[in-house]
């Protein structure tokens, strides 16, 4: 332990300080510039990301109705677009809309068989095990 006295002693104690000041101040200013770059760095990869076009199709994918979404699966697998179906006479087009209409009912008649199955499965299991 160090015990100074007199003004010289006086003098090298608020040296001492004014410079763990100083630093202080450094340190403090480099960890705000440091925040403001990871801040700016979050921002620019937050945007990029928010602007990326698998984004916007993700989103856009969200807002449709699942009637929406089955529609353009059916026609995404046909290799056909709506602007395509719209281009058709109107005669083909009704073909093409039966056709989808029919594959569709046919698709959710089986999901729901399907469904139906296994919940009677995991149904009996569950009977089973709790007999054991």
């Amino acid at each position: 332990m160090l015990i100074n006295t007199g003004a010289s002693g006086l003098a090298t104690l608020l040296g001492q300080q004014n410079t763990l000041g100083a630093a202080a101040d450094r340190l403090q200013s480099s960890a705000s510039s440091s925040d403001n770059a990871q801040q700016g760095a979050a921002g620019y990869w937050t945007k990029a990301i928010t602007d990326s076009s698998a984004v916007k199709g993700f989103q856009e994918y969200m807002k449709e109705t699942p009637e929406q979404r089955m529609r353009d699966a059916w026609l995404a697998s046909h290799h056909l677009t709506e602007a395509d179906l719209a281009a058709m006479p109107p005669d083909e087009r009704q073909a093409v809309e039966n056709q989808m209409a029919q594959d569709i009912k046919t698709r959710m008649q089986s999901a729901a068989q399907t469904k139906a199955a296994g919940d009677a499965t995991t149904g009996l299991a569950k009977l089973l095990s709790s007999a054991i």
